[in-house]
């Protein structure tokens, strides 16, 4: 929601969900269908537990690639080949394999091979 209400302007909405978001990172829980579940093309076992790599994972695996970019926006001062991979991830899905690839090569020099 922080990055729907950052995307319409509304940033006291913006403020307010990621500050419950970052209160419900710390909370315990159980896996949702989407956490449990990864695809076969792509693996979210190499992101970091961070608030908005969480979120683009999960946005990611929703379909939902313009929203999934935004909140790598937030992260891009973190694990870049993380980063670059998401990315990749997002281009391959857009079928836009060039550039997919690009970012795979990127995500190899900064992070190494995921296994």
């Amino acid at each position: 929601m922080h990055l729907f209400y950052s995307h319409i302007g509304n940033s006291e909405g913006a403020d307010l969900c990621l500050e419950m978001a970052h209160k419900y990172m710390n909370t315990p829980k159980s896996n949702d269908y989407f956490t449990n579940r990864d695809n076969l093309i792509w693996t979210t076992s190499i992101c970091p537990n961070e608030l908005f790599f969480r979120t683009a994972a999960l946005l990611i695996k929703m379909y939902f690639f313009e929203f999934a970019e935004k909140s790598l926006t937030h992260t891009k001062n973190g694990n870049r080949g993380v980063y670059h991979y998401l990315l990749g991830v997002i281009q391959y899905y857009r079928k836009n394999y060039e550039h997919a690839l690009v970012h795979a090569k990127e995500a190899e020099q900064l992070h190494g091979p995921v296994s």
